[in-house]
């Protein structure tokens, strides 16, 4: 796939909390489960998508990825159980990172930070381009600012994950103003595709629609999704706990149900996990939808 083609999409909110993780693992088990080659890399110092995808399979540590980033080397990415989708792992180097891009702005001379930010963005895509889809899990800016400012120039497309409530929000408007600042530096800065609503209780009409009240005035410059994702905490935490997917995590709450089932009909005692297989499938249906709009809007070149 040529560069231009490449889409890397940063899920990201300046504020811990709004499902960055839970969306990245997400949109990037629906690509690969479509048959996208996809990758995702993790940049979020806690490295929780990489426990997720890897469990207790070795990972690098975040090494291969400052190595690319710092270095110029190759990007090493690891298979995981699903078919068609790779990580770049995170771990303790991923806050050497993030330290090494610190002391870097602190250092350069304001007139330099443009091309900076292009070196991410060209090493980034030059070892992407074997993929059809890359995700990048990123940090809060409290944690990271400046990890964070260099996932923005790195990626096409932004897209911009946020709960209900009104410090998300804010956040949402925070991001996208930062977006701007690094553009005024001289950054190629990922084009925000979308403002995706989460852990939305779907009765709470009212709230929901609060929230996007909230966002209406960033509205002609990112619209929100028209999917949202419902809340569903039980398949969330036991699929990250399970170190699965979702997709996988609704797999095996089927296989669940089933032999519950079967134990009912036979009157025989199965002990089964207490997985509820209609709160996985309405996870897995809400970020396939997610996926579909995600898919238009990026080949139709924005949100228009």
């Amino acid at each position: 796939m040529e560069a231009e083609m490449l889409r890397i999409i940063a899920i990201a909110n300046a504020k811990g909390g709004t499902a960055k993780t839970t969306t990245a693992v997400a949109l990037a088990a629906e690509a690969a489960h479509r048959g996208f080659k996809t990758l995702l890399i993790d940049l979020d110092v806690q490295a929780n998508s990489t426990e997720q995808l890897l469990g207790d399979n070795e990972s690098d540590d975040g090494k291969g990825l400052y190595r690319t980033v710092i270095d110029g080397d190759p990007l090493e990415v690891v298979p995981t159980t699903t078919a068609n989708l790779f990580l770049a792992p995170a771990g303790r180097r991923t806050q050497d990172l993030a330290d090494a891009l610190t002391r870097l702005v602190r250092e350069a001379a304001p007139e330099d930070l443009g091309v900076a930010y292009d070196a991410m963005r060209v090493g980034i895509q030059n070892s992407c381009g074997e993929f059809d889809f890359v995700f990048v899990d990123t940090p809060p800016s409290e944690q990271s600012a400046t990890l964070l400012d260099f996932v923005y120039a790195a990626a096409t497309h932004v897209l911009l994950p946020t709960k209900i409530d009104k410090n998300s929000t804010t956040a949402v408007g925070n991001a996208l103003t930062q977006l701007v600042r690094l553009a005024r530096r001289g950054a190629s800065v990922g084009d925000p595709v979308g403002i995706l609503l989460v852990d939305v209780d779907t009765a709470a009409t009212r709230l929901t629609a609060g929230a996007l009240k909230n966002v209406d005035h960033i509205g002609s410059i990112v619209e929100p999704f028209s999917a949202v994702v419902s809340h569903r905490s039980g398949p969330v935490a036991y699929a990250r706990e399970e170190q699965m997917t979702p997709r996988q995590f609704l797999d095996a709450a089927t296989i669940a149900h089933q032999r519950r089932f079967e134990a009912l009909r036979s009157g025989s005692v199965e002990t089964n996990p207490p997985w509820s297989h209609a709160s996985a499938a309405k996870l897995v249906e809400d970020y396939s939808a997610v996926f579909d709009e995600l898919l238009h809007r990026v080949n139709q070149g924005g949100t228009s």
